[in-house]
């Protein structure tokens, strides 16, 4: 036993005293030995340990997909579920599959965040939600506050949780407003955007968002915070860099912020200083979030917006969880139907970042081509699971390398509806296999309990009168019925339908290729913007289009015409052109051609190559035919009735002096661009019993909103309307009367945010009363409300219907004296009185002088013929005042000799006669010119005239004591048998002959003069119809 415990070393050591016999049985006895001894030590080490259990299984969640080809259904593990991509055309499973996966959080109480732009998705999900869970329910929509539920879940975008974070809150909101606003967002507007970002963030504890707008317009506001901001780079800017720049550089940020701040539809969503919902909370312990950003009542512009902006609070929530162990972060999910909509430049950043937060997100889209270029391809990179259902073969190529080589990209391409390829790493490896969607459809809960139950723990109630009397302002001031590439376009085909002279056409209709160069030329449009509008109007019904297809022969001119920066107008068809061929005219003129009317021109003879400068007959090709498809646009009556001819018929329409004060007061506006939206007097009146007295109750909206167009370096936006800058019109018929209507008017206005301008009718008496009026109500009078913006500002615009003379009171006006006041009003009463005859004329432009007005309006006057550059002139002169009439017919001239005769040469009851009852012949010339005026393209043909029959009939005789001027019931009878219309231009109305012409097919129209007195006499004597425009 002694050699169990030896060592090799101490049989080594003792070998030199042992013999040899002996060692053999030494080494036996130590190898028995140590076997024997390390079997002792095993067994006492097994009878000493306990018995363990062994380790039970741990079973790993799987989170399910679909159903494979056997209907079982299959997924993946939880713990291997990260960032997933769907893409497939509309209508093949998506939806149907994000719910099937929503519903098993629900099911495993596991925390989500649904963003859906479209309302569906949503209400689905909140269908499948169990009361018992409705406490973790946070609905977030901004349409809850006006509906009947009257609150709203509250955030406050520029909300952050430590001095770190501002910097990163400030860029999230600067990258929403550079994708919202896109091309025309640039680093001028990003350097002023983000200064006033930090300037907010650093001064004030709480900001509103809404303080955006105050840091820029309120320059004390802005002087506040400076006191109290540390950033020393932040000052820098705002006391030096920000007053160097032009004075327009702030308000073109005002212009882009003001929409969002102001828009009522949103801003009690935002209105706060503390969110109503903690996101970080939400992540940690569980929450359903459901956000529902319906783009049919909030715009997909602001649907977009607000959906960057809480995928931002959410990023930073995640971001937040780095102060907890890792284990301890509970995974939330994220999932976002149309998720190009709201990626921004920092959405390849939330993708990478929140992976280790446990933040994981499912982002959804039709094809790979609709994500922005710098992170479309990171998309399939940075999401393990992808998911294709049916797409486009670019995606399905662009795919393919993850499904190989199960599927090939046809086969992704030929996916039945339902169906999905989905993609994912299991241990490692990426495995491919088709699914089924499972469609769970819509619950049995009933959603408005569920939104009720969440709004009660989660909202805030508001009250949205608070909102609207901003003036149904953003309902009615934010959203125009048109934009204004559309609004441009109805301009050129109105003054196209006006003058009956289309631009390259004729009458009423306007060639495309004409549009399109007026456009670029006038407004910087570019093709793409006026092509969609086009689309538009004619989806709206406001405008119509015609196809025309033109043949024509012509010798091909081999030679290019050189480039000109401003396009010509061809003298033969009329178009521009920026490529114009230049023909030598008579007297060393040249006009223009394009390139197919000198062709056309060369094939017929009309001209040759030498006429043509730089061109020799070697440039003449051999002839050709060729035919050409054009397009003409014109404009419908429901198009003129709501945007060019605001008659008001509804029960506050105001009558025919409102009407002629609106196009007079507007005037201005109307040649500057502004979109004019009319209040049509729907609207019926409304007055309430206050303190036994009776109190006018105001319309919502002034009498005409003008929207100025929004540009920026001289390019108009296509889509927008400088919100900034828009002015309030009302025009008051009796403002002396109704003093109580015109101030409820401009308290109206103010509570809006608008300047208003007043037109009222009468001198400057009735002005600077109205005036004064206004001022003790609180108004500051302002001489122009375009240059002078601000609300409380106010503008009054005296108006004489007949002349259409317009005075703008000033505010020293208002200082003035009575003499002063009546020496001014005298000058403005002979400026009337001079004015009246340049400014009544008939519907065509004419220079000649109406005898009738002469005796009417200038019987003070001395009339006097003078002759300049062998023409003779008619003037009028009254004390130091000489206005020249313009030139003088046969028929002036003869009655101002007659005027200039001696008293005694003519008795007074002839002198009287001459005056009240000028003599046939001095009529004639304006009967005739107005006959001889013809519109474009409106007659071709005159009906035979017989007035020797005619005059033989009994019921044309005039009776005892009647004076009938027979020349013009000639002309009337004439057109008897066609019909007979009135139509009013100007506050005048103007009597036509129209009649259709079978053979030729088109329309004739003749004009019978104005439509007075001694026409509807006439009409009346002879028994004739007449159809008569609507009264107002």
């Amino acid at each position: 036993m002694i050699s169990e415990f030896l060592s090799w070393e101490v049989i080594f050591a003792a070998a030199s005293i042992l013999t040899a016999a002996m060692l053999p049985v030494i080494v036996n006895h130590y190898k028995e030995g140590r076997r024997r001894l390390r079997s002792l030590e095993a067994g006492s080490e097994k009878r000493a340990r306990p018995e363990v259990p062994p380790p039970p299984e741990v079973k790993r969640v799987v989170h399910t997909l679909g159903l494979d080809s056997h209907g079982k259904l299959r997924g993946v593990y939880k713990d291997e579920r990260i960032h997933t991509a769907v893409f497939g055309y509309p209508g093949t499973g998506k939806t149907t599959l994000m719910l099937f996966m929503i519903c098993q959080h629900i099911r495993r109480d596991e925390g989500f965040m649904v963003l859906d732009p479209h309302g569906d998705l949503a209400k689905k999900v909140l269908s499948h939600i169990p009361p018992d869970k409705w406490h973790k329910v946070v609905y977030i929509s901004p349409l809850t506050a006006f509906d009947k539920f009257k609150s709203v879940v509250q955030l406050n975008f520029l909300e952050y949780r430590t001095g770190l974070d501002k910097g990163l809150v400030a860029r999230t909101i600067m990258d929403a407003l550079a994708k919202y606003y896109g091309k025309f967002w640039g680093p001028r507007l990003d350097m002023i955007m983000l200064n006033s970002l930090y300037l907010l963030l650093e001064g004030k504890d709480r900001p509103r968002f809404s303080e955006i707008y105050d840091v820029l317009s309120n320059e004390a506001f802005r002087e506040e915070l400076l006191g109290r901001c540390r950033d020393d780079r932040v000052r820098t800017f705002w006391e030096g860099e920000f007053k160097k720049m032009p004075k327009d550089a702030s308000s073109a940020v005002m212009t882009k912020i003001y929409r969002i701040v102001q828009e009522k539809i949103i801003v009690p969503m935002f209105d706060c200083e503390v969110s109503s919902i903690d996101f970080r909370k939400a992540m940690d312990e569980g929450f359903f979030v459901i956000v529902n950003l319906e783009e049919g009542r909030i715009t997909s512009d602001l649907a977009n917006f607000l959906g960057s902006l809480i995928l931002a609070k959410v990023y930073l929530a995640g971001m937040s969880r780095e102060d907890i162990p890792e284990d301890e972060r509970e995974p939330f999910y994220v999932y976002v139907d149309e998720a190009y909509r709201f990626t921004t430049s920092s959405t390849k950043d939330i993708l990478q970042s929140l992976r280790k937060y446990k933040v994981y997100m499912t982002l959804a889209a039709q094809y790979l081509g609709q994500y922005r270029e710098d992170i479309r391809d990171s998309i399939p990179s940075l999401c393990d699971i992808l998911i294709c259902f049916s797409v486009g073969k670019d995606t399905a190529r662009r795919l393919e390398e993850f499904y190989q080589p199960v599927l090939d990209y046809r086969q992704i391409m030929d996916l039945p509806r339902y169906y999905f390829a989905a993609s994912a790493i299991i241990g490692g490896r990426r495995e491919a296999q088709v699914f089924k969607v499972v469609n769970y459809g819509r619950g049995k809960v009933n959603i408005e309990e569920v939104v009720k139950a969440s709004l009660s723990r989660f909202g805030r109630p508001v009250d949205v009168e608070e909102y609207l009397t901003k003036g149904e302002a953003v309902d009615e001031i934010a959203y125009t019925p048109v934009q204004p590439a559309e609004h441009l376009i109805l301009r050129i085909l109105w003054e196209a339908h006006h003058e009956k002279k289309g631009v390259g056409a004729n009458r009423d209709q306007v060639l495309v290729d004409a549009i399109m160069d007026t456009l670029k030329t006038e407004d910087n449009l570019e093709e793409t913007d006026v092509t969609r509008a086009l689309h538009l109007l004619i989806r709206k019904g406001y405008i119509g289009e015609r196809d025309q297809t033109v043949r024509w022969e012509g010798r091909k001119i081999l030679a290019r015409p050189n480039f000109v920066t401003t396009p010509v107008n061809c003298m033969e068809c009329g178009l521009l052109t920026q490529y114009p061929f230049w023909v030598k005219c008579e007297g060393g003129v040249r006009r223009p051609l394009c390139q197919m009317c000198a062709e056309r021109a060369l094939k017929k003879g009309e001209l040759t190559a030498d006429r043509i400068e730089g061109l020799t007959p070697k440039d003449i090709g051999e002839e050709y035919h060729r035919s050409r498809s054009f397009k003409w646009y014109f404009i419908r009556p429901s198009a003129i009735n709501e945007f060019f001819l605001p008659s008001p018929a509804g029960p506050r329409g105001g009558g025919t002096m409102h009407t002629e004060l609106i196009k007079v007061g507007c005037r201005d506006l109307y040649d500057e661009k502004y979109f004019m939206k009319y209040d049509l007097g729907e609207e019926a009146p409304k007055r309430r019993r206050v303190g036994g007295e009776t109190v006018y109750v105001t319309k919502r909206l002034p009498d005409v909103l003008a929207y100025p167009l929004y540009k920026v370096d001289g390019k108009t936006h296509p889509r927008r309307y400088d919100m900034s800058r828009i002015i309030a019109v009302e025009a008051e018929t009796n403002p002396l009367k109704h003093q109580k209507h015109t101030v409820a008017n401009f308290k109206k206005c103010k509570a809006m945010g608008l300047p208003v301008r007043f037109v009222v009718p009468g001198d400057i008496i009735v002005g600077i009363k109205t005036a004064k009026i206004l001022r003790k109500a609180g108004a500051n009078i302002v001489e122009d409300v375009k240059s002078e913006y601000k609300a409380g500002n106010a503008e009054v615009v005296c108006v004489d219907p007949e002349t259409e003379m317009r005075f703008t009171i000033k505010p020293e006006h208002l200082q003035m004296s009575s003499e002063e006041l009546e020496a001014l009003t005298q000058r403005l009463k002979m400026k009337r009185e001079g004015k009246t005859i340049l400014t009544l004329k008939p519907p065509e432009p004419t220079s000649r002088v109406n005898v009738k007005m002469l005796a009417e309006k200038f019987k003070e006057w001395n009339l006097t013929i003078e002759e300049e550059g062998g023409t003779r002139y008619l003037y009028a002169e009254r004390g130091n005042v000489k206005l020249n009439l313009g030139p003088a017919t046969t028929a002036v001239e003869e009655y101002v000799k007659q005027l200039q005769k001696p008293k005694e040469e003519k008795p007074a009851t002839a002198e009287r006669e001459a005056v009240e009852k000028p003599p046939a012949e001095q009529e004639k010339p304006q009967e005739k010119m107005e006959a001889a005026t013809k519109q474009p393209e409106r007659e071709k043909a005159e009906p035979q005239q017989k007035p020797s029959e005619l005059l033989t009939k009994p019921s044309c005789k005039p009776q005892k004591g009647e004076v009938v001027n027979k020349e013009r019931e000639e002309k009337i009878l004439a057109y008897k048998d066609w019909p007979l219309f009135v139509e009013r231009r100007k506050g005048k109305l103007y009597l036509y002959a129209r009649k259709y012409d079978k053979s030729t097919k088109k329309r004739r129209v003749k004009y019978l003069g104005l439509y007075d007195e001694e026409a509807k006499e006439i009409i009346k004597r002879l028994r004739l119809r007449v159809r008569e425009p609507r009264s107002g």
